[in-house]
């Protein structure tokens, strides 16, 4: 979506908990089940907030340079984690 080389103007209220969403909708068009997920960076963040989401959905995970503490500091799953 906004990934180059796309040149998409940036939509209010956008976040990756979006894309986690788009994500959710294709596994389920196409019947996947559980999938296993690949990501790096903010692909990452997309791939944690699925599985967060959707943890019944995910077999497997992995995540590579996932920039975590923004992630964090703006997660209703990671802020506590954060200001810890």
């Amino acid at each position: 979506r906004y990934h180059w080389p796309n040149r998409n103007p940036l939509l209010p209220g956008y976040s990756p908990r979006v894309d986690a969403a788009d994500l959710e909708g294709f596994v389920r068009a196409l019947n996947l089940g559980s999938v296993h997920l690949v990501g790096r960076s903010i692909g990452a963040v997309v791939a944690l907030e699925f599985a967060l989401e959707h943890p019944v959905q995910v077999r497997s995970l992995v995540v590579a340079e996932p920039p975590l503490l923004a992630w964090l500091a703006r997660s209703p799953h990671g802020a506590p984690l954060y200001r810890d």
